[in-house]
Formats: structure tokens, C-alpha cells, sequence
């Protein structure tokens, strides 16, 4: 038998707000991969639009479905939800791809010639593959922690 002394409450705004900020944080860095992949004279640009859409499309999706299992207070078991959740991986796999292929891997360009053009673009990159995964992981734990019940919105 598990203990369950450890459980959380909060309050559902205080776990709305919490959730929310992550949320936005993660669909953010969405909609920048999404504007500089139309507006930017970048190679692959369909590429990073395609990720940038489907990423925005399954954070939304994947926090509805923690929002509404924690609301419901116990565990939806469908193959709906179960799609859903493992469709949060687009998000992870999105971040990975800006972190390692558009910015680390960009820097390789520079070994052909030098430019700051390069590194800026690299480290933008670098940069919201980190804010993508850093909201991401919160995300994933808030809904981990509502599926074991250590997480609960009290009324």
C-alpha cells in the first residue's frame, strides 16, 4: 500500500495559473519557431513550420487532458487519452530539434567560414529548444504527479 501522506492540494485557479504559465511559455516558443519559419529566409523552413504546428497543437491537447483528469480527480482511461499523452513526445522531439539540429548543428557552418550571423542564429535556436523543454519537463511532472493522485485540486 502506497502512502499517501505526501499528497499536494492546491487550489484549481492556483493549479490552472500554474499550468497556464507553462503553457504559455511552451506555445510562445511555438509561435516564434512558427513566425521565423515564414518570415525568414532559413533552409527547411516547411520543416520547422510543420514542427512548429503540431508541437502547439499536442501541448494543448496534452495540458487539456492533465487539466481535466485533475479536475475529475481520478484517472481517464481511453485510448483517446492515452494517444494524447504520448503525442506530448511532438513537443520533446521539437525542442530536441531546435536545441541539437537548427542550433549545435548549425555551428558547423562555421568550420567553411566565420560569421557572427551564424552564431546568433545558432544560439536563438539553442535557446528555445532549452525554454521549450524547460517548460515541458514541469508539465510532464505536474501531469505524472495528477495520474499517481499526489497531486490533487481540492474544491
Amino acid at each position: 500500500m502506497r502512502d499517501r501522506s505526501y499528497i499536494t492540494e492546491v487550489q484549481p485557479d492556483e493549479g490552472r495559473y500554474i499550468i497556464a504559465r507553462l503553457l504559455t511559455k511552451a506555445l510562445a516558443v511555438c509561435v516564434f519557431a512558427l513566425i521565423i519559419g515564414i518570415f525568414a529566409d532559413i533552409s527547411n523552413s516547411n520543416t520547422l513550420i510543420a514542427w512548429a504546428i503540431l508541437s502547439a497543437v499536442f501541448l494543448w491537447v496534452y495540458t487539456m487532458l492533465i487539466v481535466k483528469t485533475a479536475l475529475s480527480g481520478g484517472v481517464i482511461r481511453s485510448w483517446g487519452g492515452c494517444a494524447f499523452s504520448l503525442g506530448s513526445i511532438v513537443p520533446w522531439a521539437f525542442s530536441a530539434y531546435l536545441f541539437f539540429y537548427r542550433g549545435l548543428w548549425r555551428l558547423s557552418d562555421l568550420l567553411d567560414r566565420f560569421s557572427w550571423l551564424i552564431i546568433g542564429e545558432a544560439f536563438v535556436f539553442v535557446f528555445m529548444g532549452y525554454l521549450l523543454i524547460n517548460a515541458l519537463y514541469p508539465l510532464s511532472e505536474i501531469g505524472r504527479k495528477v495520474t499517481e493522485k499526489t497531486l490533487r485540486f481540492k474544491d
